[in-house]
Order: C-alpha cells, then structure tokens, then sequence
C-alpha cells in the first residue's frame, strides 16, 4: 500500500505532524516531494486536517498538470468516417451534486460551440458525443453547430448509482447525428447496453465494440483519454507533429 511504501510518513520529523486517519494518508502519498515539503514548513499538514482537504489539493495539481499538456498539443490534419467526442464539460453553475470538480481541464460551452469538428469530419460522417444527464440539450447544440443532425441516443446502463440533484444517476449517453447521408452498418443494435465502470470518466469497451459494428472507419477521436489502435487521437504533442 503507498501510505507503507512512502518514505516521507515514517521519517521520525515527520511522524508528529501527520494526521492518524488512513484515508488522509493515502491522500498525502499522491502529493509531490516540493508541495508535500512546503506543507510541512508552512504547516498546513498537521493531525487535525481532514482528507478532503488534501483530495481537494491534489486535484488541482492534476488539473494543473493537464492544462500545461494540452497547452502543447496541436490538430492533426485528416477526415474521418466516425468521430468519437468526449466534452470536458465545464459545470461551471451547475451543481455537482456533492460530486468533487473535475481532475482535468475543462472546456466552456462558449469554447466547445467554437471547436472546429468539421476539420476532421468527411462529407458523410457519423458523430458520437457523449453527454451527462444534465448536458443532453448542450450536447444537441454543440451537434447541430458543429453541422451534424441528431438522429438518436444510446444509454449506458452503469451498474450501480451515482449522485444527482434530483435523481441518482445511474446513465450516461452518447449523442448519435449524421453528416450528409450515412446509414448505419447494421440495423440490430440496441439503443441501450450495460457496461462496468472505470475510471473517472473513462467510457466502456463495449461502447467502442458498438461504434465498430454500427458505423464506418477511419475512426477519429476527440479528447481521446486511452489509446486504441483503430481510434485516432486527433490532439497530439507538437513535438510528435515536428517529428
């Protein structure tokens, strides 16, 4: 476990000043040497402090940490038959519902209407945009600007419930419009499936076995969170562009 392993919480200087709870532990393990050090010198680690407190900091570094990526990333050039979206919707005054913000860069509704998504599209494209609940009406516009007509949606049927404001969550959607004139592979797909969850954020394999069935390659993907083979990134770093 990280709270045995690091050296930082057993160095006898250190012992009287760290909280008892594990929980608040683990969360000081995920802190860098120079931001865990600066704490201790100013004192603002000490045995009273709570884990969010520190959950709290480590997001931000996280967020930091992936603003100062996408800050060198560029477009590629190319068209796609399928694109895969993922917003980093900006909640912005929408409430979390007790959720935690965001661990990533976010993006405004403002700033997601201006993205340029008819770069990477052909004439005859298929467009996913994953939405959450409180987004579908966003998710809509955002597709009619970017020059796709919404056809349906499919549901991802989580297995166990999440937070809401009015109802617990337990869906997550993606949008499904077309560019031009493009039917679908096949016409025995269902407009819901089930699916274990991942990571923060992180959309299930069977999702992309349903795009692969439904909907013609080359695939694109936008805001792309994990490599796969079929599925082109179409943010990368500068340097591997300069390359």
């Amino acid at each position: 476990m990280n709270i045995a392993l690091d050296d930082r919480l057993s160095k006898a200087t250190h012992v009287s000043l760290l909280p008892p709870h594990w929980g608040t532990l683990y969360e000081l393990t995920k802190l860098p040497d120079d931001v865990f050090a600066a704490k201790l010198a100013d004192g603002s680690i000490y045995p009273e402090m709570q884990r969010k407190d520190v959950a709290r900091e480590n997001r931000l570094i996280t967020r930091q940490r992936d603003e100062d990526r996408i800050a060198g990333l560029v477009t590629i050039a190319g068209k796609f038959r399928t694109l895969v979206i993922d917003p980093p919707w900006d909640y912005g005054s929408l409430s979390l519902a007790g959720r935690a913000a965001p661990r990533y860069a976010t993006m405004s509704h403002d700033e997601l209407l201006a993205l340029d998504v008819g770069q990477w599209a052909e004439e005859n494209c298929h467009l996913y945009l994953w939405v959450t609940n409180n987004f579908m009406t966003r998710g809509v516009e955002l597709m009619e600007r970017w020059g796709f007509q919404h056809k349906t949606v499919l549901t991802w049927i989580k297995p166990r419930w999440g937070l809401g404001s009015y109802f617990r969550n337990s869906t997550e959607h993606a949008l499904f419009g077309v560019r031009g004139d493009l039917r679908t592979r096949s016409d025995s797909i269902a407009t819901h499936f089930e699916a274990p969850m991942g990571q923060h954020s992180e959309k299930p394999e069977e999702f992309y076995s349903i795009v692969r069935t439904a909907s013609h390659g080359p695939y694109g993907e936008v805001f792309q969170r994990q490599e796969r083979a079929d599925f082109t990134n179409v943010f990368v770093e500068a340097t591997a562009v300069a390359a």
